[in-house]
């Protein structure tokens, strides 16, 4: 197939997908190769509520996630090119709010904590792409009060504390 006719299948694809799952595309940008790039749509007719999706260059999702009156609201997830998933966050009116998990290309877990009004709050855990603890960082109100680093065995290394 020729360059011009793959990207006219991939947008009569994509037209048709939306039209069977009640999304309407409000916006898509295509690679050059013609498969999507970013494709937006709105959700709900009467609701300022638009899912956006964007892609690697060889078709797999690369983020996801809902605006709500043009910022960024509710969970967001954002994939590694192999299509693993690398970051699942929330949003609530454009700053991070709630639980934030990253991921080592592996699947094993790299980071995990909480935000409040887009601010670091709580305990972070850091891990190594083994899986053993790596870190604990203590925040309050986006201030870190304190780290603990552990060793491959699980033993504390430093402690360091900044909060009185």
């Amino acid at each position: 197939m020729k360059k011009y006719e793959m990207k006219k299948f991939y947008l009569f694809l994509l037209f048709n997908l939306s039209i069977l799952i009640g999304q309407n595309i409000i916006y898509s940008k295509t690679f050059p190769s013609g498969k999507p790039k970013i494709i937006s749509y709105i959700v709900n007719k009467g609701v300022d509520k638009v899912r956006q999706e964007e892609y690697f260059s060889n078709g797999t999702l690369k983020k996801e996630g809902y605006y709500q009156f043009g910022n960024k609201q509710g969970k967001w997830k954002s994939y590694f090119s192999s299509g693993n998933l690398k970051k699942e966050e929330n949003f609530n009116n454009d700053k991070l709010d709630g639980e934030m998990i990253t991921w080592h290309q592996n699947g094993k877990k790299k980071e995990k904590g909480n935000f409040r009004n887009g601010k670091r709050e709580g305990i972070f855990f850091s891990w190594k792409e083994n899986g053993s603890l790596y870190s604990k960082k203590s925040f309050v109100n986006g201030l870190m009060c304190y780290v603990i680093e552990y060793s491959d065995s699980g033993s504390i290394v430093t402690v360091d504390n900044y909060c009185d």
